[in-house]
């Protein structure tokens, strides 16, 4: 995906997905909710498997109802809090667990360097995470909150297709100049990445190094797919970088 030469020069907002794009943490986060749902609700709560890019409230909705539980908002606010408490003790004392996948330390670093060098690129996360796992997940990865100016979480919509109208705001507000839809590129591992992108008219990078096969995202309608993002080089050419 080459743009043309009166395009070279737009700005690039570049979004990547956490779980199973940035890193994975060896089922750290389902643990951890499932851990929540039993101090909440007690010993009896039961934990479903989830659909991969699913928003954390989301989750939690489904699995109220999986448990035959009437949700509240005190309720989700119990559980979100017992959630995050788990997973910043998880982080913290079990930080092996985190594993960043291949190619992904090389290439923020050379965005980051290149919207730090030439201002052409603004880097961002947008991620089904509530914002603390978000902000405890690149913290403890290493990757860093600094690279990363825009951050879209969960709290910012009630679906995952509202996210990218809220990272384009953030990332207009952050550049000082409008970033376009067709220059914006959301970079994920699932099927709701490819969704939300087509549904905002940006751009999506799929990866296979989720739960899903690069069959299965092409089948989504991913285009491109890269099995991993390893190969640095043909990644940022399709950035147009």
């Amino acid at each position: 995906m080459r743009d043309t030469p009166a395009t070279s020069n737009a700005i690039r907002l570049v979004l990547f997905d956490i779980d199973g794009t940035l890193m994975i943490t060896k089922g750290m986060s389902s643990r951890c909710m499932k851990h929540a749902g039993e101090l909440v609700f007690g010993p009896s709560f039961e934990f479903h498997p989830i659909t991969a890019g699913t928003l954390d409230q989301q989750i939690f909705a489904k699995l109220a109802a999986d448990n035959g539980i009437e949700e509240t908002t005190e309720q989700r606010q119990q559980y979100e809090a017992a959630y995050l408490d788990a997973l910043e003790r998880e982080l913290n004392n079990r930080p092996e667990d985190i594993t960043l996948m291949p190619g992904i330390p090389s290439l923020v670093e050379q965005l980051h360097e290149r919207a730090a060098g030439r201002g052409d690129v603004v880097l961002g996360v947008l991620t089904g995470n509530f914002r603390k796992a978000t902000e405890l997940k690149l913290t403890m990865s290493g990757l860093g909150l600094e690279r990363f100016p825009v951050i879209v979480c969960a709290e910012d919509g009630e679906h995952r297709d509202e996210l990218p109208r809220v990272a384009l705001e953030r990332a207009t507000a952050h550049a000082g100049q409008p970033i376009a839809p067709q220059h914006t590129f959301i970079l994920g591992d699932t099927p709701r990445d490819i969704q939300c992108a087509n549904a905002s008219g940006c751009r999506c990078i799929s990866v296979a190094t989720g739960r899903y096969s690069v069959d299965q995202l092409r089948d989504a309608g991913g285009v491109p797919v890269f099995e991993s993002f390893a190969n640095n080089e043909a990644v940022l050419e399709q950035l147009g970088i």
